[in-house]
C-alpha cells in the first residue's frame, strides 16, 4: 500500500503538473472552446494517461504490491487533474461564448501558435546521450 507522505506527495506533483501551463491545458482550453466538454472529454483523457504514465513510476514503491499502489496513486490523479482539466475546458467554453466567433478563432489560433512553438523548441533542445 502507497504511503500517506507518498500519496501527498504524488498529489502535489500532480498538482502542479496541471496548475502549470503547459501543452495539456492548451489542448483542453482550445477543444472545449471549440466541441465543449464532451468533445473535449478524449483529448483531456489522452493528455491524462501520457502525464500520469510520465509522472507514475517515480512514486511506486517496488517492495510493496504495486495494483494497490497504481490503484490508489491513479484515482488520485484522475480526482486532481481530471478535474482541473475539466475546468480548463469549461473555461474554453466560457470563453467562446463571451468572446463570440471572432474571439474563439483568435483563442484557437493562439492555442496552436504555443503548442507548435513548444514543438519546435522540444525539437532543437540539446539532447544528453549517455
Amino acid at each position: 500500500m502507497t504511503s500517506a507522505a507518498t500519496a501527498a506527495l504524488f498529489a502535489l506533483a500532480a498538482l502542479v503538473t496541471v496548475a502549470t501551463p503547459g501543452p495539456t491545458v492548451l489542448l483542453a482550453l482550445s477543444n472545449g472552446s471549440r466541441h465543449g466538454l464532451s468533445g473535449a472529454a478524449p483529448g483531456i483523457a489522452g493528455a491524462l494517461l501520457s502525464v500520469f504514465s510520465a509522472l507514475l513510476p517515480q512514486f511506486i514503491e517496488p517492495a510493496a504490491p504495486q495494483a494497490a499502489q497504481y490503484a490508489t496513486l491513479g484515482l488520485i490523479f484522475v480526482l486532481i487533474d481530471g478535474a482541473a482539466m475539466a475546468a480548463y475546458a469549461m473555461l474554453g467554453v466560457r470563453w467562446v461564448s463571451s468572446l463570440g466567433s471572432r474571439g474563439a478563432t483568435f483563442v484557437n489560433r493562439s492555442c496552436g501558435a504555443a503548442l507548435t512553438a513548444l514543438a519546435a523548441m522540444l525539437a532543437v533542445a540539446p539532447h544528453r546521450t549517455s
